[in-house]
């Protein structure tokens, strides 16, 4: 059995989001450019597998890249071992050690320009609703709430209570989270009239980065959509510290701090030690 239908069984047996499934297509047809031909159980060996990341390293691809890639094929191959596919499990695949980037996230007032270039962008989505307005109205319940771009894609208004709370099942973790809107958030999304349909941002996740691309350059700054995760975990830890695992919905300590606040922007350095000269 080739790889790729494989995966195909492992999608219907698995409730895995597109995106991830993606990145499972994404390695094994890495695995295939390596082989010169579609791969098939037979390959999913431990030296096969170090002979690819070997390939992997020797094409200066990233160590977080190849680590993803290895860690979606090691998923594939013990789905096969669970269906009786197979019967090994990995034991010698090699593991990539890497440093961890430091986190970026948007500053305060990076975020204040980036709402403000939302006021410039002309016309009307295909739901009807000015992309000026909307925009704005994402750039600010995603700033309060810390929420991923795919779950902010699935909230519905018929959710968001009179005061602005809500629960939110996260589809990555399936933990639910309580979050409320303030006045400016909640002012913004009315101003979208989102009682004329059921989600509050009807526009796909390629829609948003096409047009945060826009409102960035405009602003002057880098950064994908994902930054306002980052940059409303930083605001809250700097606030008080230690609160950011929470506002993300974080269980596990220590991963908000390696990769979501960005330690330049929690102010000031601590004190300093005796002078000594």
């Amino acid at each position: 059995m080739d790889l790729s239908t494989l995966l195909g069984q492992y999608a219907l047996a698995r409730d895995v989001s597109p995106e991830t499934l993606s990145q499972y297509g994404f390695a094994v047809r890495s695995l295939e450019r390596f082989l010169s031909r579609p791969p098939t159980l037979a390959d999913l060996t431990d030296d096969g597998l170090n002979r690819w990341i070997d390939w992997l390293l020797s094409r200066e691809l990233s160590r977080a890249t190849i680590k993803g890639q290895r860690g979606s094929l090691l998923a594939i191959w013990r789905f096969a071992v669970e269906v009786s596919l197979l019967d090994r499990l990995p034991l010698r695949v090699k593991k990539l050690r890497r440093c961890l980037p430091l986190p970026e996230a948007y500053s305060l007032r990076q975020t204040v320009d980036l709402l403000g270039e939302c006021q410039w962008i002309q016309g009307r989505f295909r739901c009807g609703v000015p992309r000026a307005a909307l925009l704005r109205a994402w750039v600010l319940v995603a700033y309060y709430t810390a929420l991923r771009p795919g779950d902010l894609g699935r909230l519905r208004w018929s959710e968001i209570s009179a005061d602005g709370v809500f629960v939110v099942i996260q589809r990555k973790t399936g933990e639910p989270l309580l979050r409320r809107l303030p006045a400016d958030a909640m002012a913004a999304v009315l101003a979208t009239d989102p009682g004329s349909r059921e989600l509050v941002f009807p526009i796909g996740q390629r829609v948003i980065r096409y047009w945060w691309g826009q409102i960035r350059k405009a602003a002057g700054v880098k950064g994908s959509p994902k930054w306002m995760r980052r940059s409303s975990a930083t605001a809250v830890e700097a606030i008080q510290p230690g609160a950011a695992m929470r506002h993300l919905g974080h269980r596990t300590p220590g991963l908000a701090a390696r990769h979501y606040i960005d330690p330049r922007l929690l102010g000031g350095t601590g004190p300093l030690p005796p002078r000594i000269a």
